[in-house]
């Protein structure tokens, strides 16, 4: 099997190496891969494992140049020879601005809207008079809430009129209980009544 490295692909390689080349450029004009030039650099005594495609002023100046201008990484790597994760890190070794990645871009939190007061839907039944109503300590009937839940509990009433078979409600709030809600386009915003407020 004959030998990849041929004298042309060295002496190729020797020269781009001298002029400034990356190691990169060097692998696409030879046909090999980065690592497999790397490899031969050092085996052939070109480069010190420590400094091989090292960062020069040049280079450097490069990358300030494009980061500052808000370049894309991606590019950046292109034109400086190196790795995205390396032109990162460079730029955090001599102090540019951390740029955060775009996975990590955070929304603006939207404005959460109160849910309105989502009343069902009960057809054919009457609804029920509130001349019944009576606390819990009290109620003897149906205990279908009429007040709000946030209500102050000596304040906090139930229906009370007779219930519906061996059901807790009474027919409509039995129904009601079953019903789904009103679409949202019909939902009106639930109102305290003022006679609930507490008067300081």
């Amino acid at each position: 099997m004959p030998d990849f490295w041929t004298a042309d692909r060295i002496e190729t390689m020797r020269v781009m190496h001298r002029d400034g080349h990356t190691s990169r450029e060097i692998a696409i004009t030879i046909g090999a891969t980065r690592n497999q030039v790397i490899g031969k650099l050092h085996r052939l005594g070109f480069v010190n494992p420590s400094t091989a495609d090292e960062w020069t002023p040049e280079r450097v100046a490069i990358l300030k140049e494009m980061h500052i201008a808000g370049t894309p990484y991606a590019e950046i790597a292109t034109a400086c020879g190196f790795s995205i994760a390396s032109c990162r890190q460079k730029a955090h070794r001599i102090g540019l601005a951390t740029r955060p990645h775009n996975s990590l871009k955070r929304r603006a939190p939207s404005e959460r809207k109160p849910l309105g007061f989502r009343p069902r839907l009960v057809e054919g039944i009457p609804e029920p008079s509130k001349d019944l109503a009576a606390p819990i300590y009290e109620v003897t009937g149906c205990l279908w809430a009429i007040t709000p839940h946030d209500c102050d509990k000596a304040g906090h009433l139930f229906c009370n009129h007779e219930k519906e078979g061996a059901g807790s409600y009474c027919a409509y709030h039995a129904e009601m209980n079953r019903a789904k809600p009103m679409p949202k386009g019909q939902v009106k915003r639930f109102v305290i009544p003022t006679s609930l407020l507490r008067v300081a």
